[in-house]
């Protein structure tokens, strides 16, 4: 399915007076260590493309007033654009201690914040069963391993949480085969360790009790070279130019990311 480009710019427009709020606000940031993690929300090109997630969210999230969890949600940028649209965004963190999280939540403004059990239990949600319309993993999943979760453990608990025919939002989930992961990997630069085929990601989510309502394979640029081109002919129709190029044939096989829609099925399954 084709992007929805008059939904996307729409998105996009609302969500620019927010965007350049993190961007400053990342850029005005009075240490450098503060800043070290947050390259991919510090430039146009780079956080534009949270304007085509939340596009994708409106088309399947009616009701503004519904309930999200932004799973892993760190440094809270994610939950406010979100929050633009649905107000009950939950920015959840596993651990109270995340790097410097307390410190963009404080700086970013994010209202509602959800700590869970830290360490001593970080497979589980700090939630009871069925308490949400919908969940966001945006460039979370691949690293659920490093908090000592599987990426099936992780969807499972998810699955306990949401509301029956909940839905999950999964955005930023890295290609095994993206040309920025394997360049980084062949000129020694940090690239994901866990990465997945189409294949692989849709048996996980089946696996876990979801249905996949939604799947889309794109973006072929680094954020740099989307920003350069932004800087040319405006960030928004650089990011269309972008997701149309990895859509052509054979070039769509190196595309970076993931974007899935999944609904939780009607049956339960049991979780952790």
């Amino acid at each position: 399915m084709p992007m929805n480009i008059r939904s996307f710019k729409d998105t996009y427009i609302r969500c620019k007076p927010t965007i350049d709020k993190i961007i400053n606000t990342v850029l005005s940031a009075p240490s450098s260590e503060a800043r070290i993690y947050c390259r991919h929300i510090d430039r146009m090109g780079a956080i534009i493309q949270y304007a085509y997630y939340i596009s994708i969210m409106r088309k399947y999230i009616d009701d503004p007033n519904s309930i999200l969890l932004d799973w892993g949600g760190q440094y809270g940028h994610v939950a406010k654009l979100v929050e633009i649209f649905y107000p009950e965004i939950i920015c959840y963190l596993h651990d109270k201690n995340e790097y410097y999280a307390t410190y963009w939540h404080e700086k970013l403004l994010v209202n509602k914040v959800l700590y869970g059990h830290g360490p001593t239990d970080s497979r589980r949600i700090n939630l009871p069963d069925h308490q949400v319309d919908a969940v966001l993993s945006s460039g979370v999943l691949e690293h659920s391993h490093e908090y000592g979760v599987s990426e099936y453990e992780a969807l499972s608990e998810i699955n306990r949480v949401l509301k029956y025919n909940g839905m999950l939002f999964i955005w930023n989930l890295p290609f095994k085969y993206g040309s920025v992961e394997i360049l980084n990997h062949l000129i020694g630069r940090w690239h994901h360790d866990r990465r997945y085929t189409k294949k692989e990601i849709m048996t996980l989510l089946g696996d876990s009790g979801f249905d996949i309502i939604f799947f889309d394979h794109h973006e072929l640029m680094n954020m740099m070279a989307r920003n350069m081109i932004g800087n040319i002919i405006g960030h928004s129709n650089a990011f269309i130019v972008d997701y149309y190029l990895s859509k052509l044939p054979m070039v769509n096989l190196i595309a970076q990311h993931f974007t899935i829609v999944a609904r939780k099925k009607t049956e339960l399954i049991s979780c952790l």
